[in-house]
């Protein structure tokens, strides 16, 4: 645990450039400036909560956690925007879904879909967002309708 917390503190440290390569892995690289974003007072980036979601991910197995950039693409694009970005995986035979939600670059919230209890559920600290779940609801029966 000593060295991985060492690591950790050399990560966040302002030495070495900002672009240096501290953590690769599920196809991410995360850089010393993606790292930065975890100090106080900063701001997540996408890159630091999908590489989070995919050890949420590997560890739960019943979960599938879309990438931070697939609402914004369903919001402008639509269904056909995004109709294979999870081909390889049947959204439906997993218990949750989730949809974390990256809101004018400044806000984090994250949207769920129980399969088990066909219920979305939208987790936000500052307002309740009624075009996620319609848009996400909307998303999930033409994804079914697809399967079927």
């Amino acid at each position: 645990l000593r060295q991985e917390e060492e690591t950790v503190r050399k990560a966040l440290e302002p030495a070495g450039t900002a672009d240096d390569e501290i953590v690769k892995g599920y196809g991410i690289v995360l850089r010393r400036q993606d790292l930065w974003t975890l100090n106080d007072q900063r701001w997540l980036n996408d890159q630091v909560i999908n590489f989070y979601m995919k050890l949420i991910m590997e560890r739960f197995e019943d979960i599938y956690i879309f990438s931070s950039f697939f609402y914004p693409k369903l919001l402008c694009g639509g269904h056909q925007a995004v109709s294979r970005w999870h081909k390889k995986v049947d959204i439906f035979g997993k218990r949750l879904l989730m949809f974390p939600i990256h809101l004018a670059s400044s806000h984090w919230c994250v949207a769920a879909a129980n399969i088990v209890e066909k219920q979305i559920t939208y987790f936000d600290s500052l307002q309740n967002d009624k075009l996620c779940l319609k848009v996400l609801q909307t998303y999930l029966m033409q994804e079914q309708q697809l399967q079927a």
